[in-house]
């Protein structure tokens, strides 16, 4: 059985964390004349709580949280990539402080470390993003075949 390295599992969470807080401030920059100063603000202060919650998880205050998110890791790190991504590529403000928003619940939820809150903000953070993703990312129920050309779950 392999050691898990939960360590190295926290300073990459927190890495994708400051890359997606980095990606709203180059976003908010970016477009500064193209929002209100409401959103400025929201944006500023939601990349500063992705900055807080990476800090958290490299500070090693809940490495050992990790364990118990071991079934998530590889959705966390996915979703958190995509939603950079997706705040990179986005055009309009609203899909960005959507993303903001899920993202901030996603960090909570993993610094928290609850599973079942993970796997909540993870989907939500995906459906938001409108990720291909989101169906992996869900347990789906197993329907046996109906014989030859049937569709498999």
């Amino acid at each position: 059985m392999p050691v898990t390295d939960f360590a190295t599992q926290a300073d990459e969470i927190a890495r994708l964390f400051r890359d997606l807080s980095m990606a709203l401030d180059r976003y908010r920059a970016e477009h500064v004349g193209d929002l209100t100063d409401e959103e400025r603000r929201r944006l500023a202060d939601n990349a500063q709580h992705l900055d807080d919650f990476s800090e958290q998880l490299t500070c090693g205050a809940i490495v050992d949280g990790l364990a118990g998110l071991q079934a998530y890791i590889d959705r966390i790190v996915q979703s958190t990539q995509e939603a950079r991504q997706a705040v990179d590529t986005a055009v309009q403000v609203e899909k960005v402080l959507s993303i903001m928003a899920s993202a901030v619940s996603l960090a909570a939820a993993v610094v928290c470390g609850n599973p079942a809150t993970v796997a909540s903000a993870v989907m939500g953070l995906l459906s938001t993003i409108g990720s291909d993703a989101q169906a992996a990312a869900a347990p789906s129920p197993k329907r046996k075949s109906q014989g030859a050309g049937a569709t498999k779950y």
